[in-house]
C-alpha cells in the first residue's frame, strides 16, 4: 500500500489526527501543487525519518495512547468475538499474492479484495482444513484478514504484512523455535490455494489470493475500551476501531467540536481525481486553522510510503517561519523514499 500522508494535530489534553492515503497504492499527487496547506506544514516543521513502520502501528498507538506495552493486532481483533475467548493465543492469517522476482519471491497485500471474494467460504474452508479444525474467522471489515485461535503459543516472531510487502520473502519469514512449522504451513496453504484457483473460473473483478502471510501473533488479554473518536474509510482502521470499541462518527462532527473531550482520528482517501486531493488539502487547512486558534498546541504530519515514515512536527509559531522556502509535499515523499 502506498500510503501518502498522515496528519496529526496534538491538543493540550486531546489529539486530532487526519490520515490521507492512496488506497490504490499508486502515486496520485499532481505535477502542480494542489496542496498549499500541506506543503506549508511540511516546509515549516521539524522532520524525522523512521523506517520499518506502518500506518497500522500509528493507529494502534492512537487507539491505546496510554498502553505501555505493545498490543498485538490479533489480540485486539479477537477480543470482541466470544468464540475466541476459549483460546489463549491468536494469529493473523492474511490472504496475499505471491509474485516471483529474479532472485526471490515477494509478498503483495490485496487491498482491493472485496468481501464477496472471501464470503463464499472457499478460502475459509481450505484454511480450516489446513489448520486441523482450529477456529478460523473472517474479519468482516478487513476482507483479506482471518483470525486463528490457538491453544498453544505459536512461538514465532513474525513480520507484519505491511512491512513484509515488496521485500524479499527470504528476509521477512517468521523466526523463532516453531518457525519451520509455520513456514511449512504457509507453503502447504499456497499449494492448496494454487490447486483451488486452477479449478475455479476466472473472475476479473476479484484478485485471487495465491497464499497467506502469518503475522500479528498475540495472547489473550484484557483491554480497556478506546476513548478515540474515529471517522474512517480504511477497512483496517474500521476493523481495529470497532474491535477497540472506539466511537465511530463523522468528519463534520469531529471538526465541529467546540471543546473536544476525546482524541479524534479522521481517515480519508485520495485518488487520481484531483478533487479528492483538493478536499484533503482543505481538511489540512482546517486543522491548521484550529492549531492557530490556540485550541491545539502541536501539528504532526507523517508521510508514509511502503515502510518509510517521514514525521514533521509544527507549533502555531513554527508555521510563521517566513524565511523558510515552501516546498511541495510530493518532493518530501520522493526524497524520503529514494
Amino acid at each position: 500500500m502506498h500510503l501518502i500522508t498522515i496528519l496529526k494535530v496534538i491538543l493540550p489534553v486531546n489529539t486530532l489526527s487526519l490520515t490521507i492515503s492512496s488506497p490504490s497504492g499508486r502515486d496520485v499527487w499532481p505535477d502542480t501543487s494542489l496542496t498549499p496547506s500541506l506543503d506549508l506544514v511540511f516546509s515549516r516543521g521539524a522532520r524525522k525519518l523512521r523506517r520499518n513502520t506502518s500506518l497500522i502501528d500509528s493507529w494502534m498507538e492512537q487507539l491505546f495512547p496510554h498502553q505501555k506495552d505493545e498490543i498485538a493486532i490479533s489480540t485486539l481483533l479477537a477480543r470482541g468475538d466470544p468464540d475466541f475467548s476459549v483460546y489463549p493465543h491468536y494469529l493473523c492469517c492474511e490472504l496475499v499474492d505471491y509474485s516471483a522476482g529474479m532472485n526471490d519471491v515477494f509478498v503483495k497485500r490485496l487491498h482491493n479484495l472485496s468481501s464477496a471474494a472471501i464470503d463464499n467460504g472457499r478460502y475459509n474452508n481450505l484454511l480450516t482444513a489446513s489448520f486441523d479444525g482450529l477456529l478460523t474467522r473472517n474479519v468482516s471489515e478487513w476482507p483479506s484478514l482471518l483470525l486463528i485461535g490457538l491453544q498453544e503459543d505459536p512461538k514465532i516472531g513474525s513480520t507484519p504484512a505491511t512491512e513484509a510487502q515488496n521485500r524479499p520473502m527470504s528476509t521477512v519469514l517468521p523466526t523463532g523455535p516453531q518457525s519451520r512449522h509455520w513456514i511449512a504451513k504457509m507453503n502447504e496453504i499456497q499449494m492448496l490455494f494454487h490447486q483451488s484457483n486452477e479449478n475455479t473460473p476466472d473472475d476479473r473483478e476479484h484478485v485471487k489470493p495465491n497464499g497467506v502471510w502469518l503475522w500479528g501473533e498475540g495472547p489473550r488479554r484484557e483491554l480497556q475500551d478506546s476513548s478515540l473518536l474515529v471517522s474512517a474509510q480504511s477497512p483496517e482502521l474500521i476493523a481495529l476501531s470497532r474491535a477497540a470499541n472506539a466511537t465511530m462518527t463523522s468528519v463534520d462532527q469531529i471538526l465541529s467540536e467546540g471543546s473536544p473531550q476525546n482524541n479524534a482520528l479522521i481517515d480519508i482517501h485520495i485518488n487520481e481525481d484531483s478533487n479528492t486531493i483538493v478536499a484533503a488539502n482543505e481538511l489540512v487547512s482546517k486543522g491548521m486553522a484550529l492549531l492557530k486558534s490556540g485550541l491545539y498546541t502541536q501539528l504532526n504530519v507523517q508521510l508514509m510510503q511502503n515502510s518509510i515514515v517521514l514525521d514533521t512536527s509544527c507549533t502555531k509559531y513554527s508555521l510563521h517561519k517566513f524565511w523558510v522556502k515552501t516546498g511541495k509535499t510530493i518532493d518530501w515523499v520522493r526524497d524520503a523514499c529514494s
